[in-house]
């Protein structure tokens, strides 16, 4: 019975592990942008692209900054930090 109520007093609060499931989540979605830039690199390579696929690199890259920057702007606000009044 003691090493059930010991457990109990380890664990952390419900509070605690929403927060940290929120933050984890965040994270997840900054790596997989990261994971998309990089397959992007390496399969179209900068000095091997046409006109037109560089245009289209740029329209991705553009697409995957936002993302982060979405991200991270929401995580900001959530924060109450740099809220404007």
């Amino acid at each position: 019975m003691k090493s059930v109520l010991k457990m109990n007093m380890n664990k952390i609060s419900i509070k605690t592990t929403t927060e940290l499931l929120r933050l984890r989540g965040i994270l997840d979605q900054i790596g997989q942008a990261s994971w998309s830039f990089s397959v992007l690199n390496k399969q179209y390579p900068v000095g091997a692209l046409t006109e037109e696929q560089a245009r289209e690199l740029l329209v991705s890259y553009k697409e995957l900054i936002n993302r982060v920057t979405s991200c991270l702007e929401n995580e900001y606000e959530d924060d109450g930090v740099g809220k404007r009044p």
